[in-house]
Parts: structure tokens; sequence; C-alpha cells
């Protein structure tokens, strides 16, 4: 037998308006197709009742105390919680609880419980739009981490023996995303080779004749270029937290925490960012290309050692080649396919370190290869570090300058397969 159904038009608009009352916005909406069945209840009886029990289940899940479970804590949430916390007094620590996590870098890894920080960097890095980013250091779960916090972003990135893993955080957002800079691609040689040598004793008698820059006052800038081929795959955001971050923390805190260091990411640059490359000059058209872009800015970049030019790649630079530096210069490429640590490797060349000065240490219960090692194996981690001979290098091409007089402006190329 065919049940029949009718309902008066008033009693449904009363009995929606009641719902209406503790529903929030979003399930009031999800009941305007209610509205457009009261012309035609008679017609559509079961659709209808469809409708009324959808919405009487909404109304228990929005009234009943028991329905509601723990809510994931928004991002925005802890954007909010960490801009507090660093307003204070610090160390001080952040409950990541309730987070909820996703991205390629989160798969095999428990979700991060507690974020401690220790300290604030005393550096300058700024992005595109003229946005400024504060840095700080501490501990994520206990394992050092580096914080960046720029914009609407809050990245952390921890170094660990398969790379940078970043967890990124969006004011606005529910979620955290995970972003990994991989300790290295495959294993082989990263040969940087001399193509000038120069021996330490013609090293002092550059010293003793005075041909070296003049001792460093103020700040030094690094001008970081994203070749238009990386857009749209990395932003800088995320080179920054994977390639650059954990090296600033290192110079700031071990190496040479008496500098200031200002590191500025470049937007795209007709002329500058889509130059070609992946040819033996790249280097020597880099550097010509850089020192036009200066001039136009009024940057010095002739007779200072302070200014550092890095133009990131997607692929090599030179056929074979991950990066390539002017030793003690100014000009620098790399690609952000080879390994994570490549930007620290070229820069810590433009600030005088040297592989030979490089080791492999066993440290933490592992081995690991130190910034400036020559080849990389996938058996080993990153020290994430350079030597105490490599300190005292780029230590004293901060102070004293550069130590080359074969070129006005660069010491020897070096390059790295």
């Amino acid at each position: 037998m065919r049940s029949t159904f009718s309902l008066r038009p008033a009693s449904l608009l009363r009995s929606v308006c009641s719902l209406c009352s503790v529903l929030s916005l979003r399930s009031v909406l999800s009941l305007r197709s209610i509205f457009s069945l009261r012309r035609d209840a008679s017609r559509r009886p079961s659709a209808l009742l469809r409708h009324l029990a959808f919405a009487a289940t909404l109304f228990v899940g929005a009234t009943s105390p028991a329905s509601a479970g723990p809510s994931p804590t928004p991002a925005t949430d802890l954007v909010a919680r960490f801009d507090a916390l660093v307003a204070g007094s610090l160390p001080g620590s952040l409950d990541l609880d309730g987070i909820r996590h996703s991205g390629p870098g989160s798969e095999g890894h428990a979700s991060p419980k507690r974020l401690d920080i220790t300290s604030k960097l005393d550096v300058g890095v700024t992005f595109p739009g003229e946005v400024e980013a504060l840095m700080y250091v501490g501990r994520l779960d206990g394992q050092p981490a580096v914080v960046t916090r720029a914009g609407s972003r809050l990245d952390v990135s921890v170094s660990g023996a398969d790379g940078i893993r970043v967890a990124g955080f969006v004011a606005g957002g529910d979620e955290v995303s995970h972003f990994l800079a991989p300790a290295a691609p495959n294993d082989g040689p990263f040969v940087d080779e001399v193509v000038q040598p120069v021996t330490e004793r013609a090293d002092r008698s550059r010293r003793a004749s005075g041909d070296i820059d003049p001792p460093a006052s103020g700040r030094f800038e690094i001008h970081i270029f994203t070749h238009d081929d990386v857009e749209p795959y990395l932003s800088r955001e995320q080179i920054h937290a994977g390639y650059v971050s954990w090296w600033l923390a290192d110079m700031l805190t071990t190496t040479a925490p008496f500098i200031r260091l200002h590191v500025n990411f470049h937007a795209p640059i007709h002329g500058v960012t889509n130059i070609p490359y992946r040819y033996a000059r790249a280097l020597v058209d880099w550097t010509h290309v850089a020192q036009r872009w200066a001039e136009s800015e009024d940057i010095a970049f002739y007779g200072t050692h302070q200014n550092k030019f890095v133009l990131l790649t997607l692929v090599e630079p030179v056929p074979g080649v991950t990066g390539i530096a002017w030793q003690e210069g100014n000009a620098a490429l790399a690609s952000v396919g080879g390994r994570y640590r490549i930007v620290a490797h070229e820069l810590g060349h433009l600030f005088g370190a040297q592989h030979g000065d490089a080791e492999v240490r066993f440290k933490g219960g592992w081995w690991c290869e130190s910034n400036m090692y020559p080849s990389t194996s996938s058996f080993r981690s990153n020290c994430y570090g350079y030597t105490r001979a490599n300190q005292r290098r780029i230590r004293a091409h901060l102070v004293e300058g550069r130590r080359w007089n074969d070129e006005p402006n660069r010491g020897p190329a070096v390059i790295g397969r």
C-alpha cells in the first residue's frame, strides 16, 4: 500500500526556522533545497522527508555535546600563538597536538608534538614585495630546528640524515604542509677543481704586499636569484627553508657570530632570471649579468667582498656540474637539483672555504660530511657545518677580504660535479 503524506507550508517553515536558530551558517545554507521543495511538497514527499531527516541530523550534531570530538587546532591559531610567544620573553614552547599534517614529507614520520623556541637570530631576510622575515632557533620534538616567520607563513626546518624536512604553516589554513630537501639525489663525486691553484706561499705574499680588501665594516649582503625554470617547482620560501635557513643559523651561531648578514630573495627579472645556462662559460656570463644588475641598483660589485650574487637553477648550470663559484669571489651558480647543501657549499667558496679542509666525521653515532666535502654518499649524512679549518678561512675572508690578485674582482673558478 502506498502511503500518503501531506504537510502544511506554515508548519514546514516553523520547523525550519527553529533549526536555523541553532545551526551554523554552513548548515543553514545546506537547507536551501528544503525551501525549493516547499511549493511542491505534495508531489515530492519522499525527497522532502530525506532533506528533513538530514536537517534533523545536523540539528542533533549541532546541539549534542556528546557528538563533539577533538577538533584539529587550526594553523592560523598556531601562527597567532607563535607570534604571541616570540613577542614575549624567550625561551618558550608551543604545543602542536591536533595539527593536521599533509604532504609528501609526512609519510612514515610521526606528527610533531612540541616546538621550543630558544632565541632569535640577528639576521635579515627579505622576500619579493619587501616581505621581511624573522628567524629563530629552537627544537622540534628535541631535534635542532630553525624557524622562519614571513608574511602569512611559518616554516620550521629540521635537519636529518635524509635531508632538511620543512613543516610549513600558513595563517588561515587548518593543516601543515611538508617539504623535503633531499640529502643527495645519488652517490658520486662532487669534486671542485681549482682552475688556477694558488699556494699558501703565494697567499702569504699577497697579504704581505697588502693586496687584500680593507677590513670589513657594516653588513654582508647575499642576493639570491631563482631562475624562471625553478618557479613551477619551488617557492622562494621553500628554497629558503630547505637550502638557506640552516646555513644562516650555523653561520650566525658557530662560524661567524660577529657579522651581520642580510639575504635578499629577488622576484623574476627579465634578462637576469631567464638567462641561458648549461654551457662552459655560464659562470662568466652570469658574473657579467650580476654586475650589470648590481650597477643598475647602485650596489657595489667590484672592489668589495661584502656582496654575493647567486643564481639558483633547476638543472646543472654547467654540464656535469651542480654548482660553480669563484673562489672568494662574488658570483656563483647552484642547482636545486643537486644536494640540498649545494647552496652552503658554493657560498662557502665565495667566503673562502676550500675542499682541502673538509672532512668526514663520526658524529651522533654515524658518519657525516662537512659542507665542503668534495663527494657525496647516501651512506653518510651531513654534518651541517664547516670544519674548524674552513671556519678560520671564512672568518679571515669576512674580516680581511679576498686574497686573490689574479683577477681584479674574483679568484679562480671552482666547479662541483
